[in-house]
C-alpha cells in the first residue's frame, strides 16, 4: 500500500496465520479516567481480579518528573501492602538523579506502593508519571 495525504481506496488487509514474525510479549496501557471508571463498575470480585491481571507481578516502576526535570527524590524507601493497612518493611531504596527514576521490586504481590522520601534537596518532589511494569506472563 501506498501512503499519501488522502485516504486509500479499496484496501484489503490479509492476515495468513501459517506465517509468524516476531513474537509479542504484551502492549503497554494506561489507566485513564474512562477506564478507571469501567473498573468501578465491576462488582468489588470482578475489580480486584482486574487489577491482579493487569498489575501482578509488579517487578518495577518508574517516576517521571515530568518537565520538573530538578525534582527527582533526593532519597528514598518503598514498602509494599496487600491492603493498605499492613506495609512490608522497605523492598527498595535508592537515590533519584534526574527526570526518571526507576525502581526495581522482587515481584511479590502487590497491591499498594508507598514511597517515603529520605533525604531532602533544594527542590521540591514533583511526579507528573507513575508507570507500572509487569513480569510478562508467559504464554
Amino acid at each position: 500500500m501506498a501512503f499519501s495525504a488522502s485516504p486509500p481506496a479499496n484496501v484489503t488487509v490479509m492476515v495468513d496465520p501459517t506465517r509468524t514474525f516476531q513474537a509479542m510479549t504484551g502492549f503497554g496501557g494506561s489507566l485513564t479516567d474512562s477506564s478507571a471508571a469501567v473498573l468501578y463498575s465491576l462488582s468489588p470480585s470482578a475489580r480486584d481480579a482486574a487489577m491482579h491481571l493487569l498489575f501482578e507481578p509488579l517487578t518495577r516502576f518508574v517516576l517521571d518528573t515530568g518537565a520538573s526535570v530538578g525534582d527527582y527524590p533526593a532519597g528514598y524507601s518503598v514498602s509494599v501492602s496487600l491492603n493498605g493497612t499492613d506495609w512490608s518493611a522497605p523492598v527498595a531504596s535508592g537515590a533519584g538523579s534526574g527526570q526518571i527514576t526507576t525502581i526495581g521490586l522482587d515481584g511479590r504481590p502487590v497491591r499498594y506502593v508507598r514511597v517515603t522520601l529520605t533525604a531532602s534537596s533544594g527542590s521540591w518532589w514533583s511526579v507528573a508519571d507513575v508507570r507500572a511494569y509487569v513480569q510478562a506472563r508467559p504464554r
